[in-house]
């Protein structure tokens, strides 16, 4: 180009020669100094590239990121080596070579990491996803605002009478309102399918859940490339529409600490991505995008320079340059060397009094290699999903933060009772070397081995060789496996009910829902957070970007109405009542709608309803059945039966229901008079067994005593006997015989000498 004007530049007389010099010397002053300009915005977003760095680095945040992301992998210092390479660059953004190896630990004790923490939160971010962004639903409405503006009449300017005044349209007699409303609602949704927008917002919640925090990116402008069919002909068509993405955490830097909790109430934010060489040639090539060639081409000369450590842990190759892409407010003045006036927003003048707009500028190294004015100049695309607030930090934290104390008492709990378990398999052994001696002099245990026995004091092998089994203490340990579980429950509120399961739940239908309520409190906070910080803004954006850059049929004023901590929060608490409202919806009196019903109960279960709606022919076919004229007779009809038939039933179920209390109560008297009855007759067995059982002793004990009695009786009476006879034959055999023995029964007064058996 430049040789193809110097060629005409020599045809030219020499006076229009001497005026296209001054103009390439105007031209090439004005870009040197435009340049001079870029490279002193460029050395301000550097330095403030350098100093957001810097203080989310001296925060500590991204300390609490490594460990709460080494808790979730399930890595410590004992079992960082193994498999894994032997050294890896650190985490933090000024960390060094680190060594994977656990050096000066005892290889001998367990090192496996036992972890609940990737298990509460997976339960965790799967829960809440279900019930944020739930399938064939949305977590979000739209209506109109109180009092809205008609779009028509801002398109085509203010109504004036004849008069001069200003007529304001009646906007809630506008009938093309609701379509408006209708067709605005579908072009966002349609926007956010394309996108994926579910799927990227699983990503911020997982994130949040994982390190306490996580970004959703959008809307943005991005390039769609979509194929069309038309008259036999395939047509490519390409548009700029609005995307939404994720953003890894450890990417994004927030105004720190000027922003506070709210990354909005900043001045700018910064997002960091890595490109190659080859996509930087790409952007060269192609001016249309807004690029600046010759910066690109700087950079690629320098090559891949300052770079900040990635603490993801991604690997990024060394031909890889880091691209900051600055949003946040710019001195007017320093717009001008972007062009702006080609760039602004469609249909907007520039207001004089206006000092800052906000800027998109896209940095390689300490180089600008593109600047454009934000498609949406009221926010920054950035929306921060946090899982626990911090005070005075636009981080959160997660539940593996939550959680850490838990699973430092698991893993130690776990850790001893897996080396206590190996110590008890394999006893100790204690010898008395001088008492025995190995048959082959090897001193070792083996099957069948022979022991000689050397000393003359032992008598049994069992006095020289003694083993030692050391204790388990498995209850002890898996209790406190069992209480570090309980603690990560309270720490996180995340109970097993909501893990799916029902753990010491009550069984009854009453318990459950009342422990579901509770359970679910948690939920609700965080979906409050979720619609506060991350659904209403990002929707709302998405509006405006309707209301700036879409079809003007669609334009409407709207209100968006984030409903994930309300209805779907609901929805899961009323799954239970759901069964039970079909049931009564099939009854016509009761005005409930079974299509509606049954549409409630098939989003609780997480179906889509529009896969099981009936299509036209099967609309038709129920139809038939019956013409809607009868089938409106025939509903009357049953109508009016029913409801006799139900005043019946509920005149005979009074009827009924006092007659079986009346027997109900008789029943339960005389059942309770029967069960007294047996109780008194079964204490009168027992009372008759024990005193028959008393009678049996007496009579073994009195008769017993009386046989031993009557024998010594017998025993006295044969011997008095025989000693009277003795007695009698000597009283005959002398005259003064001499007695034996006494009497053993003798009248008042004395006898005689002799004499007692005579007188």
């Amino acid at each position: 180009m430049e040789i193809m004007e110097a060629e005409i530049a020599d045809e030219l007389p020499p006076d229009l020669q001497e005026i296209l010099n001054i103009h390439n010397q105007l031209k090439q002053k004005r870009e040197q100094e435009r340049q001079r300009q870029l490279d002193a915005l460029s050395k301000v977003i550097a330095k403030k590239r350098d100093e957001v760095v810097k203080a989310r680095r001296s925060s500590g945040v991204e300390q609490i990121w490594e460990e709460d992301q080494h808790n979730y992998e399930g890595v410590d210092e004992f079992n960082r080596g193994g498999l894994k390479p032997k050294y890896t660059k650190s985490r933090s953004t000024d960390g060094g070579i680190m060594s994977n190896a656990a050096g000066g630990k005892n290889m001998n004790q367990c090192t496996a990491f036992f972890n609940i923490t990737r298990q509460f939160v997976d339960s965790a971010a799967a829960r809440m996803g279900d019930i944020l962004l739930p399938a064939g639903d949305w977590n979000w409405s739209t209506e109109k605002t109180p009092v809205p503006e008609y779009v028509d009449q801002i398109a085509q300017g203010n109504v004036i009478d004849q008069s001069g005044a200003i007529i304001q349209p009646d906007y809630a007699q506008s009938s093309d309102h609701a379509e408006r409303e209708e067709r605005a609602e579908n072009r966002i949704k349609d926007w956010l399918v394309e996108t994926r927008y579910h799927a990227e917002c699983r990503k911020v919640i997982e994130s949040s859940a994982r390190l306490g925090s996580g970004v959703l990116k959008g809307c943005y402008p991005k390039k769609r490339r979509t194929k069309a069919f038309y008259n036999n002909t395939l047509e490519i068509i390409e548009e700029v529409v609005p995307s939404s993405k994720a953003i890894d955490i450890w990417d994004f830097f927030p105004d720190y600490p000027n922003c506070g909790e709210d990354i909005q109430d900043g001045e700018f934010v910064f997002e960091r991505d890595y490109i190659t060489a080859k996509d930087l040639n790409e952007f060269a090539n192609s001016p249309e995008l807004g690029y600046f060639p010759d910066a690109i081409k700087r950079v690629i000369e320098e090559g891949p320079g300052k770079k900040y450590t990635d603490g993801s842990g991604k690997t990024k190759s060394e031909d890889m340059f880091e691209v900051w892409y600055y949003t946040g407010w710019i001195d007017v003045e320093q717009t001008q060397i972007f062009d702006t006036d080609d760039q602004g927003i469609e249909g907007e003048d520039d207001d004089e009094c206006q000092d800052f707009r906000m800027f998109v500028i896209v940095m390689v190294n300490d180089t600008i290699i593109k600047g454009h004015e934000s498609p949406l100049d009221t926010t920054f695309p950035y929306d921060m999903m946090v899982w626990q607030r911090v005070a005075n930090m636009p981080w959160g934290i997660g539940v593996s933060r939550q959680m850490r104390e838990p699973q430092q008492f698991m893993t130690v709990a776990a850790r001893n009772l897996v080396d206590n378990m190996g110590l008890a398999a394999i006893p100790m052994i204690a010898i008395r070397r001088d008492g025995i001696e190995p048959e082959n002099k090897q001193w070792e245990i083996k099957k069948g081995k022979v022991w000689w026995l050397t000393d003359e004091m032992v008598k049994n092998i069992g006095e020289s060789i003694q083993f030692l089994a050391a204790p388990t203490m498995q209850n002890e340990l898996v209790a406190n496996m069992q209480l570090a579980t309980k603690m990560a429950e309270d720490a996180t509120g995340i109970n097993f009910l909501l893990q799916g399961q029902q753990g010491s739940a009550p069984d009854t239908v009453g318990g459950m829902e009342l422990l579901h309520r509770n359970a679910s409190s948690l939920l609700r906070r965080i979906a409050r957070i979720y619609d506060e910080n991350v659904t209403e803004r990002h929707i709302k954006r998405y509006h405006e970007w309707l209301l700036l850059y879409g079809n003007d049929d669609e334009k409407c004023d709207l209100q968006i109405q984030a409903i994930g901590s309300s209805a779907l929060v609901e929805r899961e608490i009323q799954e239970m009542e759901l069964l039970q409202l079909l049931q009564f919806s099939l009854n016509p009196m009761f005005g409930i709608s079974p299509h509606k019903t049954m549409q409630e109960m098939l989003r609780a279960k997480r179906f889509e309803p529009a896969k099981f709606e009936m299509d036209e022919e099967e609309k038709q076919r129920v139809q038939q059945i019956a013409p809607p004229q009868v089938m409106a007779a025939q509903i009357r009809s049953q109508t009016e039966l029913q409801k006799a038939q139900m005043a019946s039933q509920v005149d005979m179920q009074k009827v009924k229901s006092d007659q079986d209390r009346d027997a109900l109560f008789q029943q339960s008297v005389a059942q309770r008079s029967q069960l007294d009855y047996e109780y008194k007759m079964k204490l009168l067995e027992q009372e008759n067994i024990k005193l028959q059982l008393q009678k049996d002793l007496a009579i073994l004990e009195y008769s017993t005593k009386q046989q031993i009695s009557l024998d010594e009786t017998k025993a006295k009476l044969a011997s008095d006997a025989m000693k009277l006879n003795v007695q009698k034959e000597l009283a005959s055999m002398t005259e003064s015989p001499k007695q034996v023995l006494t009497p053993p029964t003798e009248p008042q007064g004395r006898a005689p000498d002799g004499m007692a058996f005579q007188r």
